[in-house]
């Protein structure tokens, strides 16, 4: 095949050599709405295309967010965190098309608490994650991807007692499997 490493050959079932398409396998942006629903974290992710069958990603997740409420007493939780992830997608039919399986190295520095009980744990997360999932087009230039991913990673952490309070009531480190990054994504592709 003739041609730079940006272009593929796209045949729908049962077409003839001849009939074939040249597609160029395009750049994307996302926003994972997910991640928005879940207290509103911030997020983007970028692809960049390889091949006809490969792209890299990078993608950032932002939570600034301390949430109080009012009663009995001031009750605070939160879900704050800065992460950064980046790794690459297979596609077995080309890239942003049809289903997807990702592996991605991840870094965190997180603060959640306050949410299902008083304790706070504040940290580092160093990890590695596996994805998978579906792109459907919505149009030339939109997908809506779905998929859902499982990490394991090398955590350390300090654990408080209340998310106000600033007692540190412990300290750990461990090795943590979690699920992760679930997709509901819109991206724009260019």
């Amino acid at each position: 095949m003739a041609g730079s490493a940006y272009r593929l050959l796209a045949r729908p079932s049962g077409q003839t050599e001849k009939g074939m398409q040249t597609v160029r396998p395009q750049t994307s942006v996302s926003a994972n709405i997910a991640d928005y629903l879940l207290l509103f974290t911030l997020n983007g992710e970028i692809g960049i295309p390889l091949s006809s069958k490969w792209n890299l990603t990078a993608g950032v997740r932002y939570n600034p967010w301390t949430f109080r409420k009012a009663g009995d007493g001031i009750r605070q939780f939160q879900l704050r965190q800065i992460a950064v992830r980046a790794g690459a997608r297979y596609w077995p039919w080309h890239i942003n098309s049809g289903w997807f399986a990702g592996s991605f190295l991840r870094w965190e520095r997180y603060n959640r608490g306050g949410i299902f009980g008083k304790k706070t744990y504040e940290g580092c997360l160093y990890g590695l994650e596996m994805n998978a999932g579906y792109a459907w087009m919505l149009g030339r230039y939109l997908n809506l991807e779905f998929g859902a991913g499982i990490g394991a990673g090398y955590t350390e952490y300090k654990m408080y007692a209340c998310p106000r309070c600033g007692k540190v009531v412990g300290e750990d480190k461990k090795i943590v499997v979690y699920p992760d990054n679930l997709l509901i994504q819109l991206t724009y592709l260019f």
